[in-house]
């Protein structure tokens, strides 16, 4: 009995079966990568939304800003020149709802910004929007983020639903 070896044919489905083999190989290491590329991102979500919250505290503007709002608001400077105190307020503001809009667009990680900037946002939200710090036509719908921030900040943290620091004198309005 001869054997007869069809050559052609065996060559056909050792290339098929590395094809196979190559394009399984492929897909397993296209899955592992697009899991590295997923916690890659995550990780540098996370990091950037910790650079975003260490802003509050080491940011020279921001830090200028904030001794001279508080410092007036204190001295009751704030009260006498609103309108010297405008762009620090703004900026404060500005710098918050930046955040929350990083927030909102999943560009930050909420449990993060709750955990480093909660009193903060629930506080400035209070003063500086509802409360009315001065005279400087601040108005809600411009700092709708940052409002619905203070919303989630308040969900996450029942303690933080009732706080409200002393609101500003009633001389002090937030424009119409």
């Amino acid at each position: 009995m001869t054997c007869v070896v069809d050559w052609n044919a065996l060559g056909v489905w050792l290339t098929a079966l590395a094809t196979a083999a190559l394009a399984i190989t492929a897909a397993w290491q296209l899955g592992h990568l697009r899991k590295q590329l997923k916690t890659e991102s995550e990780r540098e979500r996370r990091w950037r939304t910790i650079d975003a919250c260490e802003r509050w505290s080491m940011s020279e503007v921001l830090r200028d800003a904030k001794v001279a709002v508080f410092g007036a608001r204190s001295s009751g400077r704030l009260a006498e020149n609103p309108l010297a105190h405008a762009r620090n307020i703004r900026s404060i503001l500005n710098y918050l709802d930046a955040v929350a809009i990083g927030v909102r667009q999943d560009a930050y990680i909420k449990e993060i910004v709750i955990a480093h900037l909660s009193t903060v946002i629930v506080d400035i939200v209070h003063n500086g929007i509802e409360g009315g710090w001065a005279d400087f036509q601040i108005r809600a719908e411009d700092y709708s983020d940052l409002i619905w921030l203070r919303d989630e900040i308040r969900a996450a943290r029942p303690d933080l639903s009732s706080r409200t620091l002393p609101a500003a004198p009633s001389t002090l309005t937030t424009g119409p």
